[in-house]
């Protein structure tokens, strides 16, 4: 019996991980293949550290995620993401998956956190 996950609040808005888990399946880095997302517009004045948190929840939410969705998701640019994204791998917050390296998952350091 196949698990269904709940919707995920990220951001105010909501979420479906089991539509994003199908796109990673289809084809990892395709934002056609992603359900809707909203645009959340970035505000000039925002702090790194929140740019960083965003893309924790994102990832966390729905338990593996690529670039191209998270660049969709938090709105930023891709080389933006993949900049931050290399610094929470490099503080072991995040991790690329050992079977799909372009898939993103919570590394250790998040899951000890968390557990």
């Amino acid at each position: 019996r196949p698990v269904v996950l709940p919707p995920v609040f990220i951001l105010g808005h909501v979420f479906y991980p089991d539509q994003v888990a199908q796109a990673d399946t289809q084809q990892a880095d395709s934002a056609e293949t992603m359900p809707d997302m909203p645009q959340h517009p970035v505000k000039n004045d925002e702090k790194p550290l929140e740019r960083y948190f965003r893309i924790l929840e994102v990832v966390s939410a729905f338990r593996q995620a690529c670039l191209g969705q998270i660049a969709d998701i938090v709105d930023l640019p891709k080389p933006t993401v993949h900049r931050l994204l290399r610094g929470l791998i490099e503080s072991r917050l995040l991790d690329t998956h050992p079977n799909a390296p372009q898939l993103y998952v919570t590394g250790g350091r998040v899951q000890r956190l968390l557990y």
